[in-house]
């Protein structure tokens, strides 16, 4: 579990796409002080380390797609 956080840490941080979404679920803590958001990242369980870890997965593949599509339109 302690991988799974690592990748939580880089994420309260900045968005890989430097733009973050609407509804992205790190919007919110990344707008927080940075000890808060460690100590938010320290205290979440198990499950719902996996859920934010799932839902940017989700976000992550959903933004490369579009991102292939319109540079397969420009190519084409």
């Amino acid at each position: 579990m302690d991988k799974c956080k690592s990748y939580l840490f880089g994420l309260i941080f900045n968005c890989p796409f430097k733009i973050e979404i609407e509804n992205c679920p790190f919007k919110t803590l990344r707008e927080i002080e940075i000890r808060d958001r460690i100590v938010f990242i320290e205290t979440l369980s198990g499950k719902e380390i996996l859920e934010l870890l799932s839902s940017h997965q989700y976000c992550l593949t959903t933004r490369e797609r579009d991102l292939l599509n319109v540079l397969q339109c420009v190519n084409d």
